[in-house]
């Protein structure tokens, strides 16, 4: 059993749903601190000037380090989603896949995101676009919906790897930062890193952190299904230099 753990992103990069294609189980980490220069409520894309822009889900912040994320409220005074919706027509309605599979996903996202009250409902939805066309089968789990865990975040994410009697834990690079070998193998974890890149063949070098609505307003289903099949992935047990991990 493969487990990975993670908080729940808005309208996430690529390699986030290649966590889901490797995973046997999937854990939304909801209880934990919401981040605000995290990856929770906003997402990148590329402007019409090809630059890289972020599209923000705008919140209430006001004692935001007192609250969890799955308790984070969105600022539905802000006309955020119709904005969202304006920038990324206006910077992919040339791109050869934006009729026919962005726009029927992502408008009447766009549409209700707008009414809805919190970020988890939000960031939830944004995921399950994607699901159905990527093929994915992942178990899901809510970690507030899992017997609670200690604080430490090694210890949070063996203890939840224990409850869906894990042997494998596979993480992003970005984990490098905290989590320590050594306390998993004690636990009998195996620890697996992620090593994916977005970027396809013959293409021209991208940033490989922008959404998955830029790599699918260009790309069949077919071709995304591939670049995050189990057998693309390449994992190590040993981390990769920490200057490749940034922003992941």
């Amino acid at each position: 059993m493969k487990v990975v753990c993670q908080q729940p992103h808005y309208l996430p990069w690529l390699g986030y749903f290649e966590l889901f294609a490797q995973a046997d189980a999937f854990v939304f980490l909801d209880n934990v601190q919401w981040i605000r220069q995290g990856r929770q409520h906003r997402t990148k894309i590329y402007s019409a000037e090809a630059e890289p822009r972020w599209l923000t889900v705008p919140v209430k912040g006001k004692g935001h380090r007192e609250k969890t994320i799955k308790d984070m409220q969105v600022d539905s005074e802000s006309p955020w989603a119709r904005d969202h919706w304006r920038l990324v027509e206006e910077t992919y309605r040339h791109a050869p896949r934006f009729r026919d599979q962005v726009e029927p996903l992502l408008r009447p996202f766009l549409e209700k995101a707008q009414k809805e009250k919190f970020l988890i409902d939000i960031s939830q939805e944004s995921l399950w676009l994607f699901w159905e066309g990527l093929e994915l089968k992942s178990e899901i789990h809510w970690a507030s919906e899992l017997p609670p865990q200690p604080v430490e975040a090694n210890e949070r994410l063996i203890g939840l790897c224990r409850a869906l009697g894990a042997s494998e834990y596979y993480s992003s690079l970005g984990s490098t930062r905290y989590i320590d070998l050594s306390v998993f193998r004690e636990h009998g974890l195996r620890v697996r890193w992620q090593h994916f890149r977005a970027n396809f063949p013959g293409e021209p070098l991208r940033s490989a952190d922008l959404s998955i609505v830029d790599w699918l307003a260009y790309h069949d289903w077919s071709v995304l299904r591939a670049a995050i099949a189990p057998r693309s992935g390449f994992q190590s047990e040993l981390p990769a230099p920490r200057e490749n991990t940034a922003g992941f």
